[in-house]
């Protein structure tokens, strides 16, 4: 069966079918699976170091030549704005934290917009 929707042409995939993120269980053999079975694989950065985070995303390209995506996720809103953390604001550790992730938070807020939702 051929699947002609935008999705599909959007993705250049062969199904209309996109891959949560699951946080920390959306991992390379998975999505590089469901990228090679027809749909869009995606791959998180939640779980992982830096370092570890690259060598999946070289990974990800071993085990599939078709398309797949990659979160990389900010938890800065909810650092920034979770009054169940304001004890932890002035420790240097907790600021060091909220630093990277509003790097990242700003990173691809440039990339990609404000997303409404």
């Amino acid at each position: 069966m051929i699947w002609k929707a935008r999705v599909t042409q959007l993705t250049k995939t062969k199904y209309p079918l996109i891959m949560a993120a699951f946080a920390r269980y959306g991992k390379t053999n998975f999505a590089a699976s469901f990228s090679n079975a027809g749909g869009l694989g995606t791959i998180t950065s939640m779980g992982y170091e830096i370092k570890q985070f690259k060598d999946e995303l070289k990974r990800m390209n071993d085990l599939t030549d078709k398309r797949w995506s990659q979160v990389e996720e900010s938890r800065y809103i909810e650092l920034k704005n979770n009054p169940f953390l304001n004890n932890l604001r002035s420790d240097a550790r907790f600021q060091h934290i909220l630093t990277k992730h509003k790097a990242l938070y700003e990173k691809n807020l440039a990339k990609y917009g404000d997303v409404d939702i």
